[in-house]
């Protein structure tokens, strides 16, 4: 799916629970990333990835697709709703070992 296609699905769902302070705030949110794990496994499936290179290559492109959402939320709603590289970010608590690998650019690589 196209980041459009996210924002028209879980956007008004993710904007709305925002926006509520006496939810958790977190279930669309959940949906929302779910949906984007799914996706990423879907194309390591289809692409056969084997190796860590080639599963940094299919995050780092959902966390492109991710961040182009935040874009959408912001430039639709005139504020931000998501994090950017947030998909990375998640990724990274959920697999530490890819974390060196995962450095999106907008951190600072340590030199051993």
């Amino acid at each position: 799916m196209k980041a459009k296609d996210y924002y028209d699905q879980y956007g008004e769902a993710v904007l709305q629970e925002s926006l509520t302070p006496e939810s958790a705030g977190t279930e669309q949110l959940t949906k929302l990333m779910v949906a984007f794990v799914r996706e990423m496994k879907e194309i390591m499936t289809e692409r056969g990835v084997k190796t860590d290179r080639g599963a940094v290559a299919v995050i780092k492109e959902q966390n492109e697709k991710w961040n182009a959402l935040c874009a959408l939320f912001e430039r639709n709603l005139g504020q931000p709703v998501l994090k950017r590289n947030g998909f990375v970010a998640y990724i990274k608590t959920e697999i530490p070992g890819l974390d060196r690998a995962l450095n999106t650019g907008g951190e600072r690589r340590r030199t051993p």
